[in-house]
């Protein structure tokens, strides 16, 4: 699936290693998706060092094109939904506020 979107809220990068002593990092990013009444919020995890370093770079209120897959699982008869990235390119950069100097 793919949609533009606002990024809404960035998690910390978390990183480990596996079992097969290989390294990995990870980054949930939530996203706003413009809805009818309210947006809709999104968590989208992007997991691999190639996709870590493009979602490092993101700020709050940078608007994005993103394409993500849903996959869902069965647990113990409860089902739960996940959204992996595949891809994420900003489409904006937020205006840094500009420090100023007043001169009296």
């Amino acid at each position: 699936m793919k949609l533009l979107a606002k990024v809404h809220f960035l998690d910390e990068v978390l990183s480990g290693t596996s079992d097969n002593g290989n390294s990995w990092e990870k980054q949930t990013v939530v996203v706003s998706v413009p809805g009818e009444s309210k947006d809709r919020l999104l968590a989208i995890e992007f997991m691999g060092e190639r996709k870590t370093q493009v979602t490092k770079l993101l700020q709050v209120g940078q608007v994005v094109d993103v394409t993500f897959t849903i996959s869902s699982r069965e647990h113990e008869g409860k089902w739960y939904t996940r959204l992996d990235g595949v891809s994420i390119v900003p489409l904006q950069t937020v205006p840094q506020p500009s420090e100023t100097k007043q001169v009296s």
